[in-house]
């Protein structure tokens, strides 16, 4: 099996109760890790959470990168991207995830506000 997220990783970056995952998550997930003959996960960081947090017996892990198809994603000039998008003249940042508090996105604005203020 493989998780989305884990609920324990969520719970440490909620700002409030209502964004903490529930107890009865965290202990399906705990009852989870325990059962399963394996757990699969996409990075090495993963691997080690589930371990430290859950855990998940090292035997239990294999670890399996994400991949893209490489045909259709693949890096082009910066120039020819922003003209595809009719943004020639301007600096872009790019964010690609959810928008919330697990995935950083409250670190990139609050930067962008520093770079602003610090130009003006």
């Amino acid at each position: 099996m493989s998780f989305h997220t884990l609920a324990l990783m969520k719970n440490l970056v909620a700002r409030s109760e209502h964004e903490e995952e529930t107890p009865q998550r965290v202990e399906a997930e705990f009852l989870l890790v325990k059962k399963v003959e394996k757990v699969i996960t996409s990075s090495q960081t993963d691997a080690l959470y589930l371990q430290y947090f859950y855990d998940c017996p090292i035997e239990k892990l294999v670890v399996i990168p994400p991949g893209i198809d490489t045909q259709h994603f693949h890096p082009i000039e910066k120039q020819l991207a922003k003209k595809k998008i009719n943004e020639e003249d301007k600096k872009i940042v790019l964010f690609v995830g959810r928008i919330e508090p697990l995935k950083g996105i409250d670190t990139l604005i609050y930067a962008m506000k520093i770079v602003v203020h610090a130009k003006s």
